[in-house]
């Protein structure tokens, strides 16, 4: 049975024992590195903390947001009235840009976590802008020039990025021209400051686009140094690149039986023959529609500047043939071999783009047979 002295004791000890607990005081939350190269490897500082409570204060954990940041502290207990020390490291290999972390710091204080920053810009070592950011343009590197948005039904658009770092020591101005009407380019931040990374944003919209199947809208792009001057104004031209197709997925199985048929004479391959001298040579093949309605020829297109189509019909009914002529210019094809392709894009839902192959030899001037 308690005494009445030891119920006393402890009357007057608990209130006391309640009162008394560790409190952290940092005598710095955040560290900038300020601009430091990527060869250095890593970088370390330290971040000073005082307990002002009436117990020992412990460090539990230090805990980073990401593996590029590592943290290190004092296991023993840290008495009131002392001061201790985190240490953080940042490592610079493969991280070129603008950098911000925070690092949580978990005690037996109240409350429990703390949170502490460092920052800093990296200047990257010829090795990781080079494959990472392969595109210079003055002081601005890109990882690319084009910005491939991918293949999109007509009506719907997508969201596609480029990444930019600048890597001179003044603060760059980026100014995109949106005269592309099918894309909407911005930039993110306008003025990215020395060492800093830039996103470009591309949305391209299906419904503004100007053709069926392969599409390539161009902006451009210029950067200028912030305290320079208008003489100094680099610009690069970006590709936005999309496939527009149409969705053909909600057709009724009756729709389907009734669409139009996109028959080609000569199948997936035209036998273009001997071409002869350096004069543009003209071939042809027909498009049958051997369907129940309309057929529409959206589009004949091949990526070889050698190779252009046209039809003499861009409708066709039930029954009807268009003729294709194709015109091969011999002073754009590469060696002697014709080996490209053509796109026909129509309305035939179960074959809307199809391909022909475009085969055949050169000569520069006719043989004779002696």
């Amino acid at each position: 049975m308690m005494s009445r002295w030891s119920a006393i004791v402890l009357g007057v000890l608990l209130p006391l024992l309640a009162w008394s607990q560790a409190e952290v005081t940092w005598v710095e939350t955040t560290h900038d590195f300020g601009t430091i190269l990527e060869s250095e490897g890593r970088v370390t500082c330290s971040l000073r903390l005082v307990n002002t409570g009436d117990s020992a204060l412990t460090i539990i954990r230090v805990r980073p947001t990401c593996g590029c940041t590592a943290g290190d502290f004092p296991h023993e207990p840290i008495a009131p009235g002392d001061t201790a020390a985190i240490t953080l490291t940042y490592y610079t290999a493969g991280r070129p840009g603008y950098f911000d972390k925070d690092v949580y710091v978990y005690t037996n204080a109240h409350p429990s976590k703390s949170i502490v920053s460092i920052t800093g810009e990296v200047i990257g070592s010829p090795e990781t802008l080079q494959g990472q950011y392969p595109v210079e343009v003055g002081s601005l590197r890109l990882n690319s020039l084009n910005a491939l948005v991918g293949e999109l039904n007509k009506g719907s658009s997508r969201l596609v990025y480029l990444k930019g770092l600048n890597t001179s020591l003044d603060s760059l101005v980026i100014d995109i021209d949106n005269s592309a009407a099918a894309v909407k380019g911005d930039v993110l931040p306008d003025t990215v400051r020395p060492g800093g990374t830039v996103a470009f944003t591309f949305l391209y919209d299906t419904r503004k686009a100007s053709l069926w199947g392969f599409n390539s809208d161009s902006l451009r792009v210029s950067i200028r140094p912030l305290h320079g001057n208008v003489a100094q104004t680099d610009c690069a031209t970006v590709y936005v690149m999309a496939v527009v197709t149409e969705d053909f997925s909600q057709l009724t199985d009756r729709e389907r039986d009734e669409a139009p048929v996109a028959t080609i004479d000569c199948g997936e391959r035209l036998q273009c023959g001997d071409i002869v001298g350096s004069k543009p040579v003209q071939r042809q093949f027909t498009i049958r529609n051997t369907g129940k309605r309309s057929l529409s020829i959206r589009r004949l297109w091949s990526p070889d500047p050698a190779i252009k189509a046209s039809s003499n019909r861009s409708s066709l009914k039930k029954g009807k043939t268009a003729t294709v002529t194709v015109t091969i210019d011999p002073r754009l094809v590469e060696g002697d071999v014709l080996n490209s392709h053509l796109t026909i894009i129509t309305n035939d839902p179960q074959h809307p783009q199809q391909a022909v192959r475009l085969v055949g030899l050169l000569h520069e001037t006719e043989n004779h047979d002696e």
